[in-house]
């Protein structure tokens, strides 16, 4: 690791798609259970599991989403939404 080259690490993508994959069956389910007549059920599922689709599809698609950069000064920390959270200088 040198000065020039910050090193950039990002949580595992296969992750990600896994839960974006598995929020989009189960907002289909959710779906399923409103044309049944489960109305209240599903809609609060679907309300549920839309949010979590949301915020994989984040995840994936922010190029800063949930990263951690190193560099000869120190850390930072960006949050799911990109925007720095934290700087964390090294202790000398």
């Amino acid at each position: 690791m040198s000065a020039r080259e910050p090193l950039t690490l990002r949580p595992g993508r296969a992750r990600v798609v896994t839960g974006l994959i598995g929020s989009t069956v189960l907002m289909a389910i959710s779906i399923g259970a409103l044309t049944c007549g489960a109305l209240v059920v599903g809609l609060l599922a679907l309300v549920i599991f839309a949010l979590f689709f949301l915020a994989y599809a984040l995840r994936l698609l922010h190029p800063r989403s949930r990263a951690t950069r190193l560099d000869a000064e120190g850390f930072r920390v960006w949050s799911i939404r990109g925007q720095l959270l934290y700087t964390v200088p090294w202790e000398r």
